[in-house]
């Protein structure tokens, strides 16, 4: 055997190799989950999920399929096998182009919901067992057939009007009613919004025009009351100056009283302008006849 095999050097360098490539064994075989992620290790049982404050969830004894959110977990070489589950919420779009409403009455509905993987241990197993080597796409087509088969089942309860004017109700139901077939995938959803409706013979367009034509109707009617109202107290206050008089005094007794004086005063005063006027053709009559007999004699 050659001597430099059993020098102190040639240990030395060859014992740190093996220690280095440990350790790159070690390191490639830990897995860390990221912050969007979930490691599902088959092979390993027991569950290490935190949730959003870092707490652990998981229960003690648990036998389950392994899972991990939030941290790490070795993986065994030939034994364990890990994959990953994106925890990102998504968006899909979600439409009905034949729903029937109580009335008999086709609508079209449009909406956008957004849902995502639960944390949960739960939910974390239920969707890898069903998504785990599943495309996107998949997972959308599943939860778009259940929302909208649940939104055609709510919509054919309502009337179109209920469907307008308590749009917040209908939101709810159909949340209710999609929730328990996506919990046994894993699944919620985070939000469901409604976008628009529409119809083949314009109900909801007279509807609309209906209401707009009341809305027009009752702000005429006010404008014309508030007017009446106007014109009576003008009315009224045109009164209370003619019932004032000349003399700025007010009150329709003084206003006659005062009115009665004047035509008094001017009757006295004819009165002796005619007494005036009958003494003086008395005068001259008298005069008259001396004159008369003066001639005769």
């Amino acid at each position: 055997m050659p001597e430099f095999l059993t020098s102190t050097p040639f240990l030395v360098v060859t014992a740190v190799v093996i220690l280095l490539l440990l350790i790159a064994f070690v390191a490639s075989r830990y897995h860390v989950a990221g912050a969007n992620e979930a490691l599902i290790v088959a092979g390993s049982r027991g569950a290490k999920v935190r949730d959003e404050r870092g707490q652990v969830v998981a229960s003690p004894g648990d036998k389950g399929v392994k899972v991990v959110v939030g941290g790490g977990t070795f993986v065994r070489p030939l034994l364990d096998r890990v994959g990953k589950l994106k925890l990102t919420a998504r968006q899909i779009s979600v439409q009905l182009t034949d729903a029937v409403t109580s009335q008999g009455i086709k609508v079209q509905v449009q909406g956008v919901a957004t849902f995502k993987i639960g944390r949960d241990v739960e939910s974390l197993r239920n969707a890898a067992e069903r998504f785990l080597d599943a495309k996107p796409e998949q997972v959308d087509s599943i939860v778009k057939n259940v929302l909208e088969g649940s939104l055609r089942s709510i919509v054919g309860t309502l009337t179109i009007e209920e469907l307008i004017r308590d749009r917040q109700k209908l939101l709810q139901q159909v949340q209710d009613a999609a929730k328990g077939d996506l919990a046994t995938s894993g699944l919620q959803i985070d939000a469901f919004t409604i976008q628009s409706f529409s119809d083949e013979s314009n109900y909801i367009e007279l509807l609309g025009q209906q209401s707009v034509a009341t809305v027009s109707r009752d702000a005429r009617m006010a404008k014309a009351s508030t007017d009446q109202e106007a014109a009576v107290r003008e009315a009224q206050a045109q009164q209370i100056k003619i019932n004032a008089g000349p003399g700025g005094s007010s009150g329709p007794g003084r206003g006659y009283a005062g009115g009665r004086a004047q035509a008094d005063r001017a009757g006295a005063a004819r009165g002796r302008a005619q007494g005036k006027g009958a003494a003086v053709d008395d005068g001259q009559a008298g005069r008259r006849g001396r004159a008369s007999r003066d001639r005769t004699r």
